[in-house]
């Protein structure tokens, strides 16, 4: 497992990534998450809807 700091925003990033290829096999949070951030209309809740 590797874990990245994103500085930007001040979160972790974990990667599994297997050591023969170097392959990326899982990450959390997904590319998706984070590139819906970077959107100008994000808000936080987004992602997740806390409303019952």
């Amino acid at each position: 497992m590797i874990i990245e700091e994103d500085a930007a925003v001040g979160a972790y990033v974990y990667k599994t990534v297997d050591r023969q290829t170097g392959e990326v096999i899982s990450q959390i949070p997904r590319e998706e998450v984070l590139k819906m951030r970077d959107r100008p209309e994000y808000e936080v809740g987004d992602v997740v809807s806390t409303q019952v």
